[in-house]
């Protein structure tokens, strides 16, 4: 077998790369390529259905004797290396060959060729963890025993094999089914000459299943007419063989998704990547970037897209590499629009994107073309017109993927532009540019201008109530269509109908007409959208005109005064009021002017703007004078020019005439209280007094100063009455004075004498004679003394009198004394409590007629009760003999068993305040005070008969009553007789002597070793012991240990009395344990 690669090849590469560097270039080619991995010697390559690709290269760092399979994913480094192949066996030489084989299914299992040995090669499988996107790969032995040149898989995943026949003779095709079934032979006329290359490109159509494989060539002039070429294997049940190409010296095919081949091969000028479109007719170069140098050649090709071609070089500058070609997008981006566009910026919209991988978009100030950039030119984007690279005058703005807009600045107002986006594939050095253009791409911005200003035409009036106006619209730079729809109106106040008439002018400059239209207010010029303009304005809608001021109204005025109706030495402020300043169209100096005067005088005119004032003056000595002040109509003008509206007269009136003094005041019969109607002397001090004074004029009533009004009223039919206000005590002069109608104010009346008094008598009551008295007891009396300076006679009688009592207490009044001094006594006192006084009003009164006002109520005197009764008498020792009768029994009897020690009593005072005036005593011991309802101490008893005596004090405290209970205690009983003693356990008793039954005997057996003794007493008062321990009659003592032989019990019984005593022996005998 020929050696292909050698252990000696890089010394080659290197003089190749100098021999190649004289070849002539080419034409530009269609495509443009960057480098995936350089610097490296590689053979087969292929693609997955992910687009990642595989490559067989020399292993770094074992001299060429070792190749791998790296895996780019993407299509991009660095690779990952998926397998190691074997060392290269021993041909005819110092080396082996690197396999070139590779192929990769659907679901991402790899095929690869070994390297050529003694004994032919193998084809490894390598299974993938993950299909396509798998990192680690299990290898197995799929084929073996030949020498495989080439691999390839169809759609359907079946796997082909260019490889030495079973002769050894020819290259042969063959399909692989599996590992174990035989390889099916489909062509076997591939030649096979020494020191040619092997068939090393094999590809199948995936659109109509024929197969594709290249032939051998001549490398070292053994068979000088051997150039190669591509032979096509018809699909079929047997393969017919055609020649697609011949003397290309091919090395390498691969089919993309359409069905077209690709190749790489050699015409004679070098080494190209070229496409047979469907697998047939004539090639066409897509680059000429593809090396090769006698022994190294570009071995793979694998394709993505129709644009996107992976490609082993065979060697040139880079020392081998996997190059990636790029092709011209067939779709170009399409309909550029502006947004947001200003004088200065805009931002540019591409809204059908082609199907380059990148685009650039390039501006160019101007109106029409498109660039043409350059392909492998990389171009600098910036956003900031004018600093972006680009080919001739045009600059990118834009360069990537994934955004479908950019924003640029650094723009010129009003200025044109042709913007275009532009598609390419390829990176950076690589790009590969479509240039066509496409519906709306190239498009034109025209940038906005500015509005400069809107202004009123120069020396126009403002105010106006012309019809119409005209503005001056100042723009940045000249337009183009601007028309009446570009405008609108801002109006205020009552305006309506107006509206934008005619726009006229060129260049920045033009002149807006304006119908005012009918009211009044302001209007204002709005340059409101750019429809229909070239260039475009910003900053719209521009409200910041100057505004007209439509005033079509004419002014109106009113005339008034401060005052309605004047009197003697009054003037009037009258005020001119302007709907609008009438500015110098309206005058007055006093005497000529625009201002019509009668009844006075009027001052001349003050004052500016919409108010004017003068002072009226009126005629005097004149009684129902009437003024009248007016302005003509259309004396004055408004700013706008609109004659004003007459002023009419204020109402004023004036009397310049003062009124005569009234009469002297008459105080009336019924205010002058007393001893006389007519004496002007009275209590009342709110007296009413009547006069005469001029018809209608108001009346005010002084007090003596002529200053304190005390009323006031009007004349009517020329007589008066007021009812005064208030008057002190004391003397009072009371005079009149008339106002008339207008204010003027006559002289005062001649004055009345009066005298006021309305301070009443006092009465005082004096204490009562004594502080207390007992019921019963005699008389109380009180002292009245009345006081005042003009005191009449007193009418105090006992029915003026009111007895304030408590309690119970009572008696009967009586009344004794004349003149200032009288005497009130109370006789006949009754029951307990308190008794004091009150007077009646009006029991005295003074000259005036002034009453003595109520008197009291006094300070009161004590009445004591005499009641020393109890209502209730009761005791713990039981009910009394004979029943309890407070009224006529003061002595009870009660009997109590001897047990009761004690006693308490609890008496029941008849009278509340004999509640605390309550003592009780034993058997003469003393007194000591029990509380009336409450239970007393306990009262000690004698055996025998107690006496109990309850005394009761009443409330007078010389009443005093004693009710004595005797309270029997009956005697101790002595009976100590018991009626019952038993044994337990039961055990008889026997009587040792006497009838009286003190001492018993009895016998136990040995097993009682205890027993209780339960000891009864008819009498519940004894105390029984046994054993001296206490037990009560009727209950079992305490467990008495028995000793063998005899044991005394001894049962003791005291009677109530104490002293009473029986002793009761019992001698228990316990027998001895049975022998």
């Amino acid at each position: 077998m020929k050696q292909i690669f050698t252990k000696g090849f890089y010394v080659i590469a290197v003089i190749i790369l100098l021999v190649g560097a004289t070849l002539p270039s080419w034409a530009q080619p269609v495509f443009t390529h960057s480098n995936v991995e350089t610097g490296d010697l590689n053979s087969g390559l292929t693609k997955d259905a992910a687009g990642n690709i595989y490559v067989i290269h020399v292993k770094p760092g074992t001299s060429g004797l070792k190749g791998e399979v790296l895996k780019y994913f993407n299509g991009t480094g660095p690779g990952l290396s998926i397998y190691t192949l074997a060392s290269e066996g021993d041909d005819t030489g110092p080396g082996g060959d690197l396999p070139w084989g590779i192929a990769v299914t659907s679901t991402g299992t790899v095929y690869v060729t070994t390297d050529f040995t003694a004994n032919g090669g193998q084809i490894i499988k390598l299974a993938s963890n993950n299909g396509t996107s798998g990192s680690v790969y299990t290898p197995s032995v799929f084929r073996k025993g030949s020498y495989y040149s080439a691999l390839a898989v169809d759609s359907h995943d079946n796997l082909f094999a260019a490889q030495l026949d079973g002769t050894q003779t020819h290259y042969a095709v063959y399909q692989h089914l599996t590992s174990t079934v035989d390889s099916v032979l489909l062509y076997d006329n591939l030649a096979n000459h020494a020191g040619n290359s092997y068939p090393n490109g094999l590809a199948v159509s995936p659109i109509t299943n024929d197969i594709y494989v290249t032939n051998d060539f001549n490398q070292d002039g053994g068979f000088p007419n051997d150039k190669g070429g591509i032979i096509r294997l018809a699909f079929a049940s047997s393969y017919a063989a055609s020649t697609l190409s011949t003397n290309n010296f091919a090395t390498a095919l691969t089919f993309d998704a359409a069905g077209d081949l690709y190749s790489s091969e050699n015409s004679g000028s070098g080494y190209k990547l070229v496409k047979y479109t469907g697998g047939l007719g004539s090639p066409t170069t897509l680059s000429t970037a593809l090396h090769f140098n006698g022994i190294l050649y570009p071995w793979g090709i694998a394709v993505t897209n129709s644009t996107n071609i992976f490609a082993g070089d065979g060697d040139g500058s880079l020392g081998g590499a996997v190059l990636h070609f790029y092709g011209t997008p067939t779709v170009q981006a399409s309909t550029v629009s502006f947004t947001n566009v200003a004088t200065t910026t805009a931002t540019v919209n591409w809204s059908g994107e082609g199907n380059g991988t990148n685009r650039a978009v390039f501006i160019l100030q101007g109106t029409s073309g498109s660039p043409t950039p350059l392909i492998n030119t990389t171009y600098t984007p910036s956003t900031t017109f004018g600093t972006g690279t680009g080919p001739g005058s045009w600059h990118c703005i834009y360069k990537g993927t994934g955004q479908s807009s950019v924003n640029i600045t650094g723009l010129t107002a009003a200025t044109q532009y042709q913007v275009m986006a532009v598609e390419y594939n390829g990176l950076v050095g690589s790009e590969n540019y479509l240039l066509s253009t496409t519906p709306g791409n190239p498009a034109n911005l025209y940038t906005n201008t500015t509005v400069t200003s809107i202004n009123r035409k120069a020396l126009a009036s403002n105010p106006t109530n012309a019809t119409s106006v005209d503005y001056t619209v100042t723009l940045g730079a000249a337009v183009t269509g601007l028309a009446t729809g570009n405008f609108n109106l801002t109006t205020t106040g009552t305006i309506s109908g107006a509206s934008v008439s005619s726009v006229t002018g060129t260049g920045p400059a033009y002149t807006v007409s304006v119908n005012t239209g009918t009211g009044d207010g302001n209007v204002t010029l709005n340059l409101n959208n750019a429809t229909g303009l070239l260039p475009g304005i910003s900053a719209l809608p521009y409200t910041a005109g100057q505004l007209y001021t439509i005033d079509k109204t004419p002014p109106t005025l009113a005339i008034t005064s401060d005052k309605t109706a004047l009197k003697v030495g009054q003037t009037a402020t009258i005020t001119f009021t302007f709907s609008e300043d009438p500015l110098v169209t309206f005058t007055w100096d006093g005497t000529t002017g625009d201002v019509v005067v009668s009844g006075g005088t009027l001052s001349a005119i003050s004052g500016s703007g919409l108010t004017r004032t003068a002072t009226f003056t009126p005629t005097a000595n004149t009684n129902g004078g009437i003024a009248s002040i007016t302005v003509a109509a259309s004396s004055y003008t408004d700013l706008a020019g609109n004659g004003g509206g007459a002023g009419t007269t204020p109402t004023i009136t004036f009397d310049t005439q003062a009124p005569g003094a009234p009469s002297t005041p008459d105080m009336i019969a019924a205010s002058d209280l007393g001893s006389s109607s007519t004496d002007n002397v009275t209590s009342l001090n709110t007296p009413t007094f009547n006069g005469t004074a001029e018809d209608g004029s108001a009346v005010v009533l002084y007090d003596t100063d002529g200053i304190t009004s005390l009323g006031n009223t009007t004349a009517t039919g020329g007589n008066w009455s007021i009812t005064s206000s208030v008057l002190s005590d004391g003397n009072h002069t009371i005079t009149a004075v008339a106002t008339d109608a207008a204010g003027n104010t006559g002289v005062a009346s001649p004055g009345l004498g009066v005298t006021i008094d309305t301070s009443i008598p006092t009465v005082n009551i004096s204490n009562p004679s004594v502080a207390s008295i007992g019921a019963g007891a005699g008389s109380v009396t009180y002292t009245i003394t009345y006081a005042d300076n003009d005191l009449a006679a007193s009418t105090l009688a006992t029915g003026d009198v009111t007895l304030n009592t408590g309690g119970t207490a009572t008696g009967t009044v009586g009344i004794s004394g004349a003149g200032a001094t009288r005497t009130v006594t109370i006789s006949g006192i009754t029951g307990a409590g308190s008794i004091g006084i009150s007077l009646a009003a009006g029991t005295v009164a003074d000259n005036a007629g002034n009453p003595a006002p109520a008197a009291g109520p006094s300070n009161t005197f004590t009445v004591f009760s005499n009641d020393a009764t109890l209502s209730s008498l009761s005791t713990t020792a039981g009910a009394f003999s004979p029943a309890f009768d407070p009224a006529t029994t003061t002595g009870y009897t009660v009997t109590v068993p001897y047990p009761t020690n004690t006693v308490t009593i609890t008496p029941t005072a008849a009278d509340p305040k004999n509640i605390s005036d309550l003592e009780v005593q034993v058997n003469g011991g003393g007194y000591s005070p029990v509380s009336s309802g409450t239970a007393s101490g306990a009262l000690a008893l004698n055996a025998g008969s107690n006496s109990i005596d309850v005394q009761v004090t009443a409330q007078d405290g010389s009443t005093i009553k004693t009710y004595t209970i005797t309270v029997i205690r009956t005697a101790p009983s002595s009976n100590v007789q018991l009626t019952y003693l038993t044994l337990n356990p039961q055990t008889a008793l026997v009587p040792v002597s006497g009838a009286d039954y003190k001492d018993y005997i009895a016998t136990v057996g040995n097993t009682v070793s205890s027993l209780t003794v339960t000891p009864t007493s008819p009498d519940a008062t004894n105390t029984i012991t046994v054993n001296n321990v206490v037990v009560a009659s009727g209950s079992a003592s305490g467990s008495i240990s028995l000793n063998v032989g005899d044991n005394t019990i001894v049962v003791v019984a005291t009677a109530q009395d104490g002293v009473t005593k029986r002793t009761y022996s019992m001698k228990i005998t316990r027998l001895g344990p049975a022998l």
